[in-house]
């Protein structure tokens, strides 16, 4: 990163946080590599987009990293920043990385035999293997999500869950949980 970099001037940072977020990108990178020896992965590729229908509509994903074992499986490895879930939430963490795992199988004809989450901030790395079970629920819930979506569209019928999110929604202004 240089002083004429496109994205750090949109920023528009001063000195105190342009330091700061230089502080917290180097912490970061420390996270990663206690995590793991860069060495060692075998990268298919990095931010790999892929797209296909799936339950009556098209998916579209971005895969922070592709990576191909020993074996020649795919691992699917995704990076946070946030902190990582407490014992318990792992699980709930899984969603997106499994839709990955399930966009691969759709687009590339293999299913990865892990997803991971590495968390860097703490460090933390978690992982899971895309089961039938998990592949094949995911495809259920997507297929129930669109179809519920496409029903409220045609009863032009959005039922507002308000919480602690609201505060940062685009839509908050045409909300009707908000315009009473």
């Amino acid at each position: 990163m240089t002083e004429d970099d496109e994205d750090l001037i949109r920023l528009s940072l001063d000195d105190t946080g342009l330091q700061a977020l230089l502080l917290k990108a180097q912490s970061l990178i420390d996270g990663y590599f206690r995590l793991e020896d860069p060495n060692e992965i075998h990268a298919v590729g990095t931010e790999i987009s892929l797209e296909a229908e799936i339950g009556g509509t098209v998916l579209r994903g971005i895969i922070d990293r592709l990576d191909i074992d020993s074996e020649g499986n795919f691992i699917v490895t995704d990076y946070k920043t946030g902190r990582a879930p407490s014992n318990g939430y792992e699980k709930a963490r899984f969603n997106g990385v499994n839709l990955y795992a399930l966009l691969c199988e759709r687009v590339l004809g293999i299913r990865p035999v892990k997803v991971q989450l590495l968390y860097l901030q703490q460090p933390c790395a978690i992982s899971a293997v895309p089961s039938d079970q998990v592949i094949t629920s995911l495809h259920k819930n997507v297929s129930a999500l669109w179809s519920a979506i496409a029903k409220a569209c045609d009863r032009d019928n959005f039922l507002p869950r308000p919480s602690a999110l609201c505060n940062w929604c685009g839509f908050k202004s045409i909300c009707p949980a908000h315009s009473l």
